[in-house]
């Protein structure tokens, strides 16, 4: 444990910042306050234009290490990316599949044991083509929706489909009857 020397309370070491030059090895103040100070600082308009000079000198003092640099930015960033993928890979395989994932399950389901009736592209075309935008408010319609929901019973065909918004078809989800406030 140690003191922080700027807000006054008591922190575990690991709460400050390593420095060889003290005898504990750590910063007088924890982390969180020389951040809050780092951001203060850098706030100002002076501090500001001073350390954007002094970068604008070291690049053009330092081009070939600027080039070492850009090119080490770019592999730490397919490193990285890397990491979030297999991290992504891990989570998923332990369990943690996506709730987005579990409701296009459950959808693709219900559309599999629904009653279909089959339609081509075109005629799905043809069908919403009849109305001049979502069936329930009247704006510009994104989607098409099953007016009896598929998980209420509803076919899967070209008389139970319209077209609607997107928050018009997530706000009647899979309620039947749909009353339109």
């Amino acid at each position: 444990m140690k003191h922080c020397g700027r807000c006054g309370t008591t922190k575990p070491l690991d709460e400050f910042g390593p420095d060889r030059r003290k005898p504990d090895g750590r910063q007088p103040i924890c982390r969180a306050c020389a951040n809050a100070a780092y951001r203060r600082s850098a706030a100002k308009p002076a501090v500001k234009a001073r350390r954007s000079e002094a970068r604008a000198r070291w690049s053009a003092a330092n081009p070939e290490r600027q080039a070492v640099l850009r090119a080490g930015s770019s592999r730490r960033f397919a490193s990285a990316r890397a990491k979030e993928l297999a991290r992504q890979r891990r989570w998923y395989h332990a369990g943690g599949a996506p709730l987005a994932l579990a409701k296009k399950r459950r959808r693709r389901a219900a559309k599999r044991g629904a009653r279909c009736v089959p339609f081509t592209p075109e005629q799905l075309a043809a069908r919403l083509s009849m109305f001049r935008g979502c069936w329930v408010c009247g704006g510009a319609a994104d989607t098409v929706d099953h007016v009896k929901p598929l998980t209420a019973g509803g076919w899967h065909c070209l008389a139970n489909l319209r077209p609607a918004c997107r928050p018009c078809n997530a706000r009647k989800g899979t309620r039947w009857p749909y009353v339109a406030a």
